[in-house]
This record gives structure tokens, sequence and C-alpha cells, in this order.
């Protein structure tokens, strides 16, 4: 008899991700993980990658993640604008279904 099943890829290659311990000291550090999905319009790549660089933009001006202060609204800018490259690079060399977000 034939077993036939299907999974749902997961978006992170777990053979290739490392575990790492780290000291009790890092329990205190807050992380944020968004994926954001590429929509399958015309505009989806400038859509993707403006959704992201909006998230750091806002994520690293607001100081939501170094508490109680940002890292500056500059260079939160710059990292935003960064992002913003580095995904439209990657959507004219690869095809693009997401992007995980750690922040």
């Amino acid at each position: 008899q034939t077993k036939i099943s299907k999974q749902v890829e997961s978006p992170l290659n777990y053979e290739l991700s490392e575990v790492k311990q780290f000291p009790l000291s890092f329990d205190s550090l807050k992380f944020d993980v968004q994926f954001f999905q590429v929509q399958e319009q015309e505009d989806g790549s400038s859509a993707h990658a403006a959704s992201i660089s909006g998230h750091i933009a806002k994520t690293f001006s607001s100081g939501s993640v170094s508490e109680p202060t940002s890292v500056g609204a500059e260079v939160a800018l710059n990292m935003s604008a960064s992002a913003h490259a580095t995904t439209m690079n990657s959507h004219s060399n690869n095809m693009v279904e997401g992007t995980i977000v750690i922040t």
C-alpha cells in the first residue's frame, strides 16, 4: 500500500541554520520576526520592498527594538534604504516568494 502525503515547505532552511547557545544576559534582548509575502501583482517587487523598508524604518526609528531609545532617524533611514535596495536586487536576480525579517 502506497501512502501519499504533502507538507508545506518552510521558508527557513533548518539544515543551513545553526543553533547557538548564548549566556543568560541575552534573554533580555527583544526580537521581532515578520514574514512579508510577495503579492502576485504588477508592482509586486516594489510593494514588497516598500513593505520591508517601511517596517525597518518604523521599528528602528520608534525605539521599539532597543528600548528606551532608538538608533536615530538618520541611521534608521539608511537601514531602510539599504533593505529596500537589497530586496529589489534580490527580485531582479531571483524568484522571490517572501522574506523573513528579524529585528
